[in-house]
């Protein structure tokens, strides 16, 4: 079995007062991975005999758009309340050829929701390059043949190695739940991601509780 996963993430925040912020993430990940089927597989409405030769692929983009706003502020510490949307864009997709696949099968599903959320966040700074940062988001919607659930957060420490420079190293969870019907099909996405993460980001100004 061959598989290739590649992912990324950008973050990016503005702040319209001491209290106010926008803030805007894109995430994907992109896994595919090829083999030999050792059962039949059923596809939209071709069917993979055993011993096929396929290639499959799931392609995750999430994209978060939210304003944030501080309920409790002061120079050492920040709490404040979040609401916002994760739109969430998915395509799976298989493709077999060889002997046994009669010939060439390619088929792919997509589906786009936007999944809103309401949230808390928290910062607080010890030390002069030192802060530990967290976010929490949960939401759960159904509208006619869409319903979907999201629960997410984070969990960071932010190390300023130089001036509007910071080292970030913290913990990443995801999972969201769809379910959409599509040209009398019915899609079911249950996903979750869970790990560690490792980057950097860059500030213009100074953050209001770490003056």
């Amino acid at each position: 079995m061959a598989q290739y996963i590649g992912t990324y993430a950008v973050d990016a925040q503005y702040r319209l007062t001491r209290r106010s912020r926008f803030d805007f993430s894109c995430y994907r990940l992109y896994r595919s991975s090829s083999a030999i089927t050792n059962k039949e597989i059923q596809w939209g409405d071709s069917t993979i005999p055993v011993n096929t030769s396929a290639s499959a692929s799931f392609d995750n983009n999430i994209f978060r758009f939210s304003y944030g706003y501080s309920i409790m502020i002061s120079p050492k510490y920040e709490l404040g309340l979040i609401i916002g949307t994760h739109l969430i864009k998915n395509n799976v997709g298989i493709s077999t050829n060889g002997q046994n696949s009669k010939g060439h099968t390619e088929g792919s599903f997509d589906i786009t929701a936007p999944l809103p959320d309401l949230g808390i966040w928290g910062g607080y700074t010890f030390g002069k390059r030192w802060a530990a940062t967290d976010e929490f988001y949960y939401f759960s919607l159904n509208i006619n043949s869409f319903s979907g659930r999201l629960l997410a957060g984070l969990a960071n420490i932010d190390f300023q190695m130089v001036k509007n420079l910071d080292l970030t190293l913290g913990y990443t969870f995801l999972n969201f739940n769809l379910n959409k019907v599509q040209n009398g099909k019915e899609a079911i996405f249950d996903w979750e991601y869970n790990g560690p993460s490792l980057g950097v980001s860059f500030s213009f100004g100074k953050k209001g509780w770490t003056d």
